[in-house]
C-alpha cells in the first residue's frame, strides 16, 4: 500500500495562494507605495525576480550556494519574461510540455522513493528534449508576437520586454 505524504502540499498551496492574492494584498499599502508599485516597471521586475528567488529557496530539497540560487533565479526570470510575452498557442503548447517534464520528474522521484526500476537516463533525455522544445517554441512565439506588436506600435525591444503590456480597450496597451 502506498503512503500518501502531505509534507510539501501545504507549502505549495501557500505559495500559490500568496502569489495569486498578491494583487489584493497590494491594497493594504499606502497610496504612495501603491502608485509607485503600479506605475514603475523597475519595482515590478525586482519583485518578480525576488518572488522567483524566494520560491526556489523554499522548494530546494538541500541548501544551495546563494550565488547558484541567484543565477538560477536570473535565468528563470529572463525565461519568464519571454514566456509571458508570446503567442497564446505557443504558450499553451509550451505549458503542456513543461507539465509533461514535471510529470516525468515525479515519475523519476517516485521510482527512487519506492525502489522500483526506473530508467533515469531515459527520463533525463526525455526531459532535455521537452525543455529544449519549450525553449524553441517559446522563442518562436515571442519573436512572432514581438514582430506583430512592432508593426502596430512604436515600442522598442527593451520597453516591450521589461515593461507592462497594454491591451486594446484598456488603460494598458497589449502586444495583441
Amino acid at each position: 500500500m502506498t503512503t500518501i505524504k502531505y509534507d510539501n502540499l501545504l507549502p505549495g498551496f501557500l505559495l500559490l495562494f500568496l502569489a495569486i492574492s498578491g494583487d489584493f494584498i497590494g491594497d493594504k499599502f499606502s497610496c504612495v507605495i501603491k502608485e509607485t508599485l503600479r506605475g514603475n516597471y523597475i519595482y515590478k521586475n525586482v519583485l518578480l525576480f525576488l518572488l522567483i528567488y524566494f520560491t526556489l529557496y523554499f522548494t530546494e530539497a538541500n541548501s544551495e550556494n546563494p550565488l547558484v540560487s541567484f543565477i538560477k533565479s536570473l535565468v528563470l526570470y529572463i525565461f519568464f519574461l519571454f514566456y509571458a510575452k508570446q503567442l497564446p498557442i505557443t504558450l499553451i503548447i509550451s505549458l503542456a510540455l513543461l507539465v509533461a517534464g514535471f510529470v516525468a520528474e515525479q515519475y523519476k522521484d517516485h521510482g527512487k522513493s519506492t525502489n522500483t526500476h526506473v530508467d533515469e537516463m531515459v527520463i533525463d533525455i526525455i526531459q532535455i528534449i521537452l525543455v529544449s522544445l519549450v525553449l524553441i517554441i517559446t522563442t518562436i512565439g515571442f519573436i512572432i508576437y514581438y514582430k506583430k506588436i512592432t508593426k502596430t506600435t512604436n515600442i522598442n525591444f527593451f520597453r516591450y520586454f521589461f515593461c507592462e503590456s497594454t491591451c486594446k480597450g484598456s488603460k494598458t496597451i497589449s502586444a495583441k
